[in-house]
């Protein structure tokens, strides 16, 4: 009986939070100067939120969920809603939302399942429908009008647009999955191979790569691939050629590519090696023994970090920093989470048994932010600098947000469940 009644008072407590939020919403209007940080509440708290640093604002209270808001470059978000059917053979509708200084906008207007969203560099909107028949075609909405641009009987995936507003995407059309681009007027198969293609990235001057491999589905190729394809705008090389275990592969903005490849020592002991391509060559950065290493991810400025799992039963950080390998964690926290901010931090979450902490290195030291009980998840870096995360006592119903300056935390909402989709707003120019 006592659970429930606490369980009760949990839920009065979140509608509570909610209807502050959202007076708070109605009072005040987001100053312009500023960075803005979306996410989706979950449960009973179920919409989409801005903080601007001093009020949190409901700017849609659904029953729907929500999909994760992405931000354009003159600062629109757009984020999908799905719908749940009524019933078992009543279909789920997504649709996509558009907000702008106030207003929402329904984007799609249509029964089918709109996802996948992706904003161009001038503004265009491309996304994902099944609306013209049952397998899924690419859509651009230019702000007046929606235009098929894949049009075939294939399936078509994940768009994603260079900086000059070309679109690239994944198509199942010949019976493998391929990439495609789009120029504005006409697509193209950039690949016409029979393998599985899969991830692709753009390149900050406009250079495009993607990963390959033996399969059914582009999906195998995510963190196993076997090969790396990459076309200059007039001619398509085979970067890298090997059967052996890669995975974890990730780009720069500048355009360097890195990879882990895991494979049997002659002692029976598992062999991680880091690989580095640039501009046409290929080197060897790391190699050491664990059981693997994972999660790889570039700063701004071109270092690179990633997570080891040793034989001791270790899990450390690792980071190269243009001329050598340094570990950073030497303990036996589980750390997990990288996120490099812009100016060249580095947080993480670390713990065992389902509490993690927040920590941070700024360059010379690692410091703690926190040494809690409960489990500190969702880290995001904002334009400015600070670190925002999220904080669940991993039982009920009530998720604390909270954000560190360089010098303070302090927290700054407490609602209800969110998901994993704080992403921020550009600085205004």
């Amino acid at each position: 009986m006592q659970a429930i009644v606490l369980r009760f008072v949990g839920i009065l407590v979140v509608l509570m939070l909610v209807l502050v939020a959202a007076v708070r919403g109605v009072s005040g209007m987001i100053p312009n100067e500023r960075s803005w940080l979306a996410w989706e509440g979950r449960s009973l708290t179920s919409g989409t939120y801005l903080w601007d640093r001093n009020y949190v604002v409901r700017i849609r209270a659904s029953s729907t969920i929500g999909g994760r808001p992405v931000w354009s470059s003159d600062r629109r978000l757009a984020w999908h809603a799905i719908y749940p059917g009524e019933g078992i053979d009543s279909p789920a509708n997504d649709e996509i939302f558009l907000w702008e200084r106030g207003r929402i906008i329904n984007v799609s207007q249509h029964p089918a399942q709109d996802s996948d969203i992706a904003w161009s560099p001038n503004g265009q909107l491309a996304f994902v429908s099944n609306r013209d028949n049952e397998d899924w075609e690419i859509y651009v909405w230019n702000g007046t009008s929606i235009v098929n641009i894949s049009q075939n009987t294939g399936r078509d995936v994940l768009p994603k647009w260079s900086e000059d507003g070309r679109l690239a995407w994944l198509s199942n059309r010949n019976g493998n999955w391929e990439v495609y681009v789009w120029n504005g007027n006409q697509s193209l198969n950039m690949s016409q191979s029979s393998l599985q293609e899969g991830e692709h990235h753009w390149t900050s001057d406009g250079k495009l790569l993607w990963v390959a491999c033996e399969g059914s589905h582009w999906h195998d190729c995510s963190e196993h691939a076997d090969r790396w394809h990459f076309w200059d705008g007039t001619t398509l090389q085979s970067i890298y050629q090997n059967p052996i275990n890669v995975g974890y592969i990730t780009w720069s903005q500048s355009g360097e590519l890195a990879w882990m490849v895991a494979h049997q020592g002659y002692d029976n002991r598992v062999v991680v090696k880091v690989y580095l391509w640039n501009q046409g060559a290929i080197r060897l950065l790391h190699t050491h023994s664990a059981f693997n290493a994972e999660s790889p991810i570039w700063s701004r400025d071109g270092r690179l970090a990633w997570i080891s799992n040793n034989e001791d039963h270790r899990t450390d950080i690792f980071m190269w920093d243009g001329n050598r390998v340094n570990i950073l964690t030497n303990d036996y926290n589980a750390e997990h989470n990288l996120v490099w901010s812009i100016n060249g931090n580095l947080a993480w979450l670390a713990g065992n048994y389902g509490v993690s902490d927040v920590f941070v290195w700024q360059g010379q030291s690692v410091i703690r932010l926190t040494d809690t009980s409960e489990a500190e998840t969702f880290l995001t870096w904002s334009p400015a600098g600070d670190l925002v995360w999220s904080r669940w006592d991993g039982y009920g119903y009530i998720e604390d947000m909270l954000v560190w300056d360089s010098s303070d935390v302090r927290q700054f909402w407490r609602g209800g469940l969110i998901s994993n989709s704080l992403t921020w707003s550009p600085l205004p120019p």
